[in-house]
């Protein structure tokens, strides 16, 4: 049963996945958990939060992208960023440089962002006649969004493309009017950045009607001012670099294996155009100052990815030092093997509860699941403990031993940690929720393992003696190993005789003993064990009569233990042949008191309690 319910966990943890959403700190039923959910449902096509938009940085260098500082705040950067910007590359030459040189390369670099956005605009058209993608290759694979998946909107945000059409309009204008000079060029020799420039011209222009996008009283400057990156030198504008934005039709919601494989595809892709893009219009750093990413999505598809990884390789660590804690505790292998085993049932079984409540790995559950392997050490150890205390050589004593002294122990602790537990189950907080959940769950396995299945185990495969005892293993190597050997030897002849055994370990032994047998076997068990473990018991150490004879020497010789109850047996005859002589001579009275203490020994029952009461010897001191 044990190896059936411990596979069936084990298969069931296997579908163990990571969460696609965000870590959730409320239950799905909050409003606050609710509000996005419901935002993409209403407004899937126009406005879904969730939906990936890659985002292609033109001027920022693509292996080193953030300068983060020389101090340690800089290091940090989650809630205050001061001190950390992009590590751009004057990829558009205008961080100084000046006369045609400078104008041709921001030709150049024009023309570049240019054809790629009409590679973009391509790849988003449906594709009727099956022949795209010739040259660049096939586009299929970016799963680029068209105007119809967004409700008309389009579907790339390419500040370039917008400036080449501002550029028409202004032609197309200045040949309705025949104004002369009005005419611009594309690319624009006089690019960027004076105040008369094209490009600041363009920037600082009304959005035009005509725009998908179009907002009454805006500016271009508005609209893009996160494609968009200038900086300051010497008071200088600088254009620094430029964003594209293409939306998608996948949602960050997708698996991580298809997010980061997804993320590899643009990575490629932008790789291969920027190589081609370079050596065709003699751009040697465009290779270096463009890549692709997005604002969140293919960086929490690698945190999933680290995350499941991590959560595993964790269980995976814990249950080894677990494993090395209960050897080195218990000094014996075999019992370290069954503790261990039943520790990965129980945390087995803990992943399959969680894949039937139909949670997936995120923040919290890895913090949980790490987590449970603590609480599942804890009650097997115990009993472990317990097993090896006991005297005894038999498997069945020492399970008989182990569950009559850590059993009651051990369903008082489940029961006032569940209890505990019990009040975060009614918290707001998820991860709370979960916890107490998990607790009560591991507390119920882990008792019902350690007292069920792991007593079952041991009564089968549980050692006894000091099979498997890593002790009884060293003794036996330095007696073998030449080097040990004559060392071994001499510590032999100089030991010490062995020091008498505390009685504390066995008087527990002897109470429980004294409820599985009559009275009369109780004193027999409690004798041969003291014998057994070298304490040179007197009888009157061992049971009290009413017979007085407190003056008995000790036992010099006593007999083997198979002849123990005959040695007994000798002892009643002997004390009656007493009896008998006292009455003969007149002790009649002395007789009488005597009578009572001997006859239950003969007969096996009727004796009262007080009369043969085993007693801990720690008490006889």
């Amino acid at each position: 049963i044990f190896a059936f319910f411990a596979i069936l966990c084990m298969y069931t943890a296997t579908f163990v996945t990571p969460d696609p959403r965000m870590p959730q700190v409320f239950s799905s039923k909050d409003n606050y958990e609710r509000f996005l959910p419901t935002l993409a449902k209403r407004y899937e096509q126009k406005f879904n939060p969730f939906r990936l938009k890659v985002r292609v940085h033109i001027g920022i260098n693509a292996t080193d992208p953030i300068d983060r500082g020389t101090t340690p705040d800089y290091n940090d950067c989650f809630f205050n960023c001061a001190g950390q910007k992009p590590n751009y590359v004057d990829i558009f030459a205008s961080a100084g440089g000046s006369g045609e040189d400078k104008s041709d390369q921001q030709k150049r670099l024009q023309r570049v962002i240019s054809t790629f956005c009409d590679f973009l605009e391509e790849a988003a058209e449906p594709d009727e006649s099956g022949e795209r993608g010739k040259e660049e290759g096939d586009f299929s694979d970016l799963r680029m969004a068209s105007e119809a998946d967004l409700g008309g909107q389009p579907p790339l945000k390419c500040v370039l493309r917008d400036f080449r059409a501002w550029t028409e309009k202004m032609n197309a204008a200045s040949n309705a009017t025949n104004k002369k000079g009005g005419r611009k060029e594309y690319p624009s020799g006089h690019f960027c950045c004076e105040q008369d420039s094209d490009f600041v011209q363009f920037l600082e222009a009304p959005m035009p009607p005509e725009n998908k996008m179009y907002q009454a009283g805006s500016r271009n400057m508005e609209h893009f001012q996160d494609e968009v990156f200038f900086d300051r030198i010497d008071g200088a504008l600088v254009l620094r670099a430029v964003v594209i934005e293409i939306a998608l039709k996948a949602t960050w919601e997708i698996p991580y294996e298809d997010g980061i494989k997804l993320d590899r595809i643009w990575e490629r892709f932008v790789g291969d155009f920027a190589a081609r893009a370079a050596k065709k219009e003699n751009l040697p750093d465009l290779p270096d100052a463009m890549f692709a990413t997005d604002m969140f999505a293919f960086h929490w598809f690698y945190v999933q990815e680290a995350m499941n990884a991590e959560v595993f390789d964790g269980i995976k660590l814990s249950l080894f030092l677990a494993f090395l804690v209960l050897l080195f505790a218990t000094g014996n292998v075999i019992l370290a093997a069954i503790s261990v085993s039943c520790i990965i049932a129980i945390v087995s079984s803990v992943l399959a509860f969680a894949v039937c409540m139909g949670w997936k790995t995120s923040v919290s559950e890895a913090v949980i699941y790490v987590m449970v392997i603590g609480l599942s050490v804890d009650y097997v150890i115990h009993l472990g403990d317990a097993y090896l205390e006991c005297p005894d050589e038999k498997r069945e004593d020492r399970v008989q031993f182990m569950v009559t002294k850590m059993g009651v122990s051990v369903i008082s602790g489940a029961i006032s940690s569940a209890g505990a537990a019990l009040f975060m189950m009614f918290c707001r907080s998820l991860f709370l929720v979960k916890f107490g959940m998990v607790i009560c769950y591991v507390i119920s396995v882990s008792v019902v393992t350690s007292l069920v299945f792991f007593s079952a185990l041991l009564l089968v495969l549980g050692p006894s003696g000091e099979t498997g005892s890593l002790t009884a293993c060293w003794r036996n190597i330095r007696r073998r190993l030449p080097c040990f050997k004559k060392r071994a030897e001499q510590e032999e002849q100089v030991s010490e005789p062995q020091k008498p055994v505390q009685p504390r370990l066995y008087s527990s032994v002897v109470r429980y003993r004294k409820s599985l047998a009559r009275a009369s076997m109780a004193h027999l068990d409690a004798r041969a064990l003291a014998l057994q473990l070298g304490h040179e018991a007197q009888p009157t150490e061992i049971e009290l009569t009413r017979l007085g004879q407190e003056d008995e020497p000790p036992l010099t010789n006593p007999p083997d233990l198979p002849d123990e109850k005959g040695r007994m047996d000798a002892e009643t005859s002997g004390k009656k042949a007493e009896i008998e002589s006292m009455k003969e001579t007149g002790g009649a009275d002395l007789a009488e008191q005597a009578v009572p203490a001997v006859q239950p020994q003969e007969a096996g029952e009727g004796q009262p309690e007080s009369d043969t009461e085993i007693v801990d010897l720690r008490d006889m001191r």
